[in-house]
């Protein structure tokens, strides 16, 4: 019998940061008062900046990232009574990191849930 000593390793890093996003969308379905259900189609461009980093192992620092992380976006959402829910994907225009030979660039998944609220 074998035994491995395996270490625990706890790596733990927050990012904080701006994101604002410049949408263009269409209602499919609904969008008017009188509806309960609605449907859209969004997209446009993203800007984004590193604000903060918290990093238990200090490897990652905010000066590793660009100062203007630049991305394209494109999602759905479904509108019901007052509730909002968005799904939504990011393709990465420019590189997130500074001097980095692999060009990683910030391709992601997002979603957000909310409250709209129409005066």
């Amino acid at each position: 019998m074998v035994h491995a000593n395996q270490d625990s390793l706890d790596l733990k890093t927050d990012i904080s940061g701006i994101r604002i996003p410049a949408f263009v969308g269409y209602q499919i379905i609904g969008g008017d008062d009188e509806n309960i259900f609605g449907l859209r189609v969004f997209g446009g461009p993203t800007a984004s900046w590193v604000t903060k980093i918290e990093a238990n192992d200090n490897k990652l620092e905010k000066d590793n990232f660009n100062n203007l992380i630049w991305g394209i976006d494109a999602g759905v959402g479904i509108d019901v009574w007052l509730l909002f829910i968005d799904w939504g994907y990011e393709w990465g225009i420019t590189q997130v990191f500074k001097d980095d030979p692999e060009k990683t660039k910030n391709n992601a998944f997002w979603g957000n849930v909310g409250i709209r609220i129409r005066f």
